[in-house]
């Protein structure tokens, strides 16, 4: 994208839009989200159950309110298999009682990873999605980029940012904790490795399970640009019921 040279006055007078959410006030077109949590904490889960709940044109999904437009959603996956992903989408739609879905959530099983953010440019060509899932991310790092290396990751993540700014939309990236995060209180550096990390997205959550009810589990706002301090100081508290997640 082109640099832009503005005056001060020039600034003041822009007419910019409202945020353009998607969910609000987590999911905003043309920016990023990071979603960590430790192995079998219920990130993946939470996300499959968001984009199910959007592709059912909910008014509100896992307890957040959607605004304007019915989404369309493509959730990418680099580890699950087609058959893990069928039989727990079956699941949760048999639970909220859905026999045919419609047909604005597709799926994208990744098993090429060199070049993906031209691959997936080729792929979708003008298909407008609103949200992308890519689940995870540091699969699609190049070998040369150590999740460790702060510029390396950086420069990578502020390419997917400007993808998300040109295709005007959302992209939500699935990451790990830190092994040594494992049991402490949910904090934006529990991130695994760099700093780049959780500095280039606008919102990063932390998804927890509760040790004492397997059943349960929490979401955190460990970081939010422009979110109110009413968001960021909640805990969203989610039970399993057959693979679908409900808010308590």
């Amino acid at each position: 994208m082109s640099n832009i040279l503005t005056t001060f006055p020039q600034l003041l007078s822009s007419n910019f839009p409202d945020d353009d959410y998607i969910v609000e006030p987590l999911f905003t077109r043309g920016e990023l989200s990071l979603i960590v949590g430790a192995p079998d904490s219920g990130k993946s889960l939470w996300c499959l159950n968001l984009c199910i709940q959007l592709m059912l044109q909910s008014e509100t999904v896992l307890g957040f309110p959607v605004p304007g437009k019915k989404p369309k959603i493509l959730y990418c996956f680099t580890e699950d298999t087609q058959r893990k992903v069928c039989s727990r989408s079956t699941s949760i739609l048999d639970e909220l009682s859905v026999e045919n879905p419609p047909d604005s959530f597709h799926q994208l099983f990744i098993n090429d990873t060199d070049n993906f953010l031209f691959g997936l440019e080729e792929l979708i060509g003008s298909t407008n999605y609103d949200i992308i899932v890519i689940d995870v991310f540091t699969d699609l790092l190049p070998v040369k980029i150590d999740i460790k290396d702060n510029t390396g990751v950086r420069n990578r993540l502020n390419a997917v940012k400007e993808f998300a700014q040109r295709r005007n939309c959302h992209i939500a990236l699935i990451h790990h904790t830190g092994k040594g995060s494992y049991g402490y209180e949910p904090h934006k550096k529990n991130a695994l490795g760099a700093t780049a990390w959780i500095a280039v997205p606008r919102v990063v959550f932390e998804i927890t399970k509760n040790p004492k009810e397997h059943n349960v589990f929490c979401l955190h706002v460990t970081k939010g640009n422009y979110l109110p301090d009413s968001i960021k100081s909640q805990v969203f508290k989610y039970q399993l019921v057959n693979d679908s997640m409900l808010l308590e």
